[in-house]
């Protein structure tokens, strides 16, 4: 039997470490039948932005976009026992939090759950927004494609919620040391022909799909 030592049983790939140095959010309204989203980039065809998904503008950087999990178990405890002696998945809930800076239309909808498909300038350009007396329940799909390195060590991915729905809108400050900002959680549910809440693409001309442990 050979005599291993630690650093012989261990194998560690640093390439392996991702850091997300740039990102950009892609929000459009739920639409049944919409096209599948498979790709976050190709040789031919570089970085893949699917069709009418818009661009939420800049997001802040102290208030980083977060993916969070919301899980729930429930244990079955027995006699004599210190430990659970069977556990079961009842929840694992999804959603992407994150703030918007830029004052869009966009923003605006996502926040004040407000569909303001209706609403356009005078002709002074004053843009009148009143807030419904019931809050519209919008449905979402939304992209999030982060970015680490550059050329061809340039490595995305992707975090997709095919179906979500916004269910938290942070205060808006006003002062002059703060920009007003649209800070919105999305929780993801089942979308009905993709049967999943969250889909990851990993792509990119540097990505080594081998090193991640994964093989054609």
């Amino acid at each position: 039997m050979s005599v291993e030592t630690f650093e012989t049983v261990r194998s560690p790939n640093v390439r392996n470490i991702r850091k997300a140095l740039q990102g950009a959010i892609y929000l459009k309204k739920w639409v049944d039948g919409d096209p599948d989203v498979l790709t976050v980039w190709t040789a031919a065809g570089g970085l893949i932005v699917p069709a009418d998904f818009e661009y939420v503008g800049l997001t802040s950087k102290s208030s980083a976009a977060k993916i969070a999990r919301d899980i729930s178990d429930s244990e079955v405890m027995s006699w004599g026992e210190g430990d659970a002696t069977r556990i079961d998945r009842i929840k694992d809930g999804i959603s992407l939090q994150f703030t918007m800076q830029e004052s869009k239309k966009i923003a605006m909808e996502a926040h004040g759950g407000m569909n303001l498909s209706g609403v356009t300038p005078d002709t002074d350009g004053n843009i009148v927004i009143d807030k419904p007396s019931r809050p519209v329940s919008q449905r979402w799909r939304a992209l999030m494609i982060s970015k680490d390195g550059d050329g061809v060590d340039a490595i995305y991915w992707l975090d997709y919620l095919p179906l979500c729905t916004v269910t938290g809108a942070e205060d808006q400050d006003s002062s002059e040391e703060t920009e007003r900002t649209y800070t919105v959680t999305l929780k993801g549910m089942k979308d009905p022909v993709l049967k999943t809440a969250h889909r990851q693409i990993w792509g990119g001309p540097g990505i080594d799909t081998a090193a991640m442990g994964f093989t054609a």
